[in-house]
């Protein structure tokens, strides 16, 4: 009993369609083409920011979506953009770090009560973009606070005031630290809504 029969040139179609798609809503810059390398056929993906190229041989053993997948992750973990959303508060310092201060010569009519301090950070994950809605959805990768690790993994979606395709080709140049870039990014974008795990 034939269960499922799928032809390679059917399976190629498929993934042509489906992998266009993931990579029009990509934050990175890409091409891809099928060739046959070292007698096998399959993906060849290449950044076309930093150059790099990575040959995917296809597995028509393997679901078209998990197969995009696994290509998503090396794309992913290797160029997708990173934003680190650093959080501050405003700390009133102790008698110690204000006597502290004046040991170290710092004039009592210049010493201040409270300082603003960086008290932790998360770090976001560009996972796809609507470019001509200036959306961007971000998932939270990595947080110093102890409250925030329910939520890595999280989707959350933003608004980017201004064009993110101008943005992005900023954070492509290299030139700009990623603190800079990152609150370039949340100093202009409302959060629009939490969408759930990975995306």
């Amino acid at each position: 009993m034939l269960i499922n029969r799928t032809s390679s040139g059917a399976y190629q179609d498929i993934f042509i369609k489906k992998f266009t798609n993931l990579a029009k809503k990509a934050p990175i810059m890409m091409s891809y083409i099928i060739k046959v390398e070292d007698g096998k056929e399959g993906v060849l993906v290449s950044h076309e920011n930093s150059g790099r190229r990575y040959f995917f041989p296809f597995n028509y053993d393997m679901q078209i979506k998990d197969y995009i997948a696994e290509i998503k992750a090396v794309l992913k973990t290797n160029h997708y953009p990173r934003l680190v959303d650093e959080v501050h508060e405003r700390i009133e310092l102790t008698p110690e770090e204000l006597a502290e201060r004046l040991e170290m010569g710092e004039n009592v009519d210049d010493l201040k009560r409270f300082e603003i301090r960086k008290t932790g950070e998360r770090i976001y994950v560009m996972d796809k973009i609507l470019a001509w809605k200036d959306i961007a959805i971000l998932i939270l990768e990595s947080s110093t606070f102890e409250a925030d690790q329910a939520e890595v993994g999280q989707s959350f979606q933003y608004k980017f005031n201004g064009s993110l395709i101008l943005y992005l080709k900023k954070y492509r140049s290299g030139r700009h630290p990623i603190e800079t870039l990152s609150s370039e990014f949340f100093g202009n974008s409302v959060l629009v809504r939490t969408l759930g795990n990975g995306g």
